[in-house]
């Protein structure tokens, strides 16, 4: 079951719970996210789960590409 959250990201039930969509496909398609980065989507759509869409950033640099 997936579905888009109000703040336009999406989110799919993975293990019984919730989970941000583009955070599961990158642990699954391309490997585990370590503390404390991040995933940023380089194509800036938020709902986007195309791993190639995606980079590992700390979230200072996550927020300071942000809009």
């Amino acid at each position: 079951m997936a579905s888009l959250k109000e703040n336009g990201y999406a989110q799919y039930a993975h293990g019984g719970t919730m989970r941000n969509a583009h955070r599961v496909a990158y642990g699954v398609l391309v490997a585990t996210i370590p503390v404390p980065l991040t995933v940023d989507h380089l194509c800036r759509v938020r709902h986007c789960v195309n791993p190639a869409h995606m980079e590992l950033v700390t979230q200072k640099v996550n927020s300071l590409r942000g809009d």
